[in-house]
């Protein structure tokens, strides 16, 4: 069914055999003339005998086109399904409605090149928006996962290492200091 809306929508002049479906396959009366051996003046009977075979060219022609009207359209039912798979929103229906994308089609443009020229400004939008999810998303998990960790060393404000004084590091003023205030009745530790 969906070739046949192919067909319908990208080949609907290519159904009648005076209109080619492909530029090298136009032929001018008079190369067909040619083709077929037939001159200005024919000779007895040989009129019928070219038509005959101007018949079997036509015909032959025809039956041409249409196997490479059905191989492109299979072609696109392909690339069809590839890029609905990579792009959910595409809908070749949807698409086929929009006389540029089956011009381009009909062009030799790719299918998905030629939706991607059409929508870029949506797809860019819908590719930002996607990032700024994730984007979002990452710094979310990134702080839980920060908060649950337990503290390391050296990142607390403290210092990481206890220094007591020593006294035998000490020097002579430091030890008259302390002396000075155990006279006047303050209580003075010293860790040893």
């Amino acid at each position: 069914m969906r070739n046949d809306y192919l067909n319908l929508r990208l080949f609907d002049s290519a159904a009648s055999p005076a209109s080619p479906t492909r530029p090298s396959e136009a032929v001018s009366e008079e190369e067909e003339e040619r083709r077929s051996g037939r001159g200005a003046f024919p000779l007895a009977g040989e009129a019928e005998r070219s038509e005959s075979v101007l018949t079997r060219v036509r015909a032959h022609r025809s039956a041409a086109a249409q196997r490479y009207v059905q191989a492109q359209t299979e072609t696109w039912s392909r690339a069809a399904e590839a890029l609905s798979e990579r792009c959910p929103g595409f809908d070749l229906h949807a698409a086929l409605a929009d006389a540029s994308f089956c011009a381009m089609l009909r062009a030799g443009v790719p299918l998905e090149n030629a939706y991607f020229a059409l929508h870029a400004d949506e797809l860019l939008h819908a590719a930002v928006c996607r990032a700024s999810r994730q984007a979002e998303t990452r710094v979310a998990e990134h702080i839980r996962v920060r908060g649950a960790r337990p503290g390391e060393n050296g990142l607390g404000s403290g210092g990481g290492i206890l220094v007591r004084p020593d006294v035998s590091r000490m020097s002579r003023a430091d030890r008259a200091d302390i002396a000075r205030r155990a006279a006047r009745g303050e209580h003075v530790k010293l860790h040893l």
